[in-house]
């Protein structure tokens, strides 16, 4: 069960964070805390909608919480690049 929870949310990760996300949007989000919010709101689609098809709504609260945490890291790689400038918060956000 567990390899089964972890391959479907990888899957709503790599849809929500790569398919449903533009190069456009990418650029936006870190200019505009609207658009970080969208692409928040994308990626919950993406990895709840994929959850459902399998599991049902067993677990959606689990994906509000991923989502919320990508959204919170996603902020953070942001504040990172506009401290310490874009090719070094780069590096340092690798990390994150």
């Amino acid at each position: 069960m567990v390899q089964e929870v972890v391959t479907v949310f990888l899957l709503g990760h790599i849809t929500g964070d790569f398919y449903l996300q533009s190069s456009s949007l990418a650029e936006k989000k870190e200019k505009s805390g609207k658009t970080l919010v969208l692409h928040g709101v994308l990626y919950l689609i993406s990895v709840a909608g994929v959850s459902i098809i399998v599991f049902g709504t067993e677990l959606l609260i689990w994906c509000i919480g991923i989502s919320a945490i990508h959204l919170m890291l996603d902020f953070i790689k942001i504040c990172v690049k506009n401290k310490f400038g874009s090719c070094e918060g780069e590096k340092i956000s690798a990390y994150i």
